[in-house]
């Protein structure tokens, strides 16, 4: 595949991604207000940075061993998998140990329950992460892609229906 349909595949999708993460930011501004776009943004981000510091570089490494030929990409895989549940359900654990300060701190709109599920998704990012990685290294870029576009336009999908709501709202004042 030549470099420029690589570049236009990853800067469409990136385009899309952002737009869905867009998106999905002012349906929660418009339905659940500033207090709400906050908790959103941080329900988003707070667990992005720490599985992206819990990676310890394999989202870097990945792409190096799978093109080095030296193991295959399936024992890379295997290997990411294994390390990305490990690692990051360890993330999550820390994560409910601290539950309290984190919903004191951060996550005052949400029931403390709810804070902890927040930090589940410490895992799925790490898993996101670490196979994209894999894919990047196989020099799959539309399915690496794919995988990122996904994850910004299903948190879209997950918020749209507050949209509906504020309007059947609107409706029936």
């Amino acid at each position: 595949m030549s470099l420029v349909k690589n570049t236009s595949i990853t800067v469409f999708t990136k385009l899309a991604s952002t737009g869905a993460a867009a998106l999905a930011t002012v349906v929660v501004a418009t339905t659940l207000g500033p207090k709400g776009a906050g908790t959103y943004a941080l329900i988003r981000m707070l667990p992005n940075v720490i599985a992206a510091m819990m990676g310890a570089g394999i989202t870097i490494a990945n792409p190096y061993l799978v093109s080095s030929k030296r193991y295959t990409p399936q024992v890379i895989t295997e290997t990411t998998l294994a390390l990305g549940l490990v690692v990051g359900f360890l993330g999550w654990g820390v994560w409910a140990a601290c539950s309290t300060f984190l919903h004191n701190t951060f996550y005052t709109e949400l029931s403390q329950t709810a804070a902890i599920f927040v930090g589940l998704s410490i895992p799925l990012c790490m898993l996101r992460d670490y196979l994209n990685s894999v894919q990047q290294g196989m020099q799959s870029f539309r399915a690496a892609n794919l995988v990122l576009f996904m994850d910004d336009f299903l948190a879209f999908l997950l918020v749209s229906p507050l949209f509906s709501l504020f309007r059947l709202r609107a409706v029936i004042q």
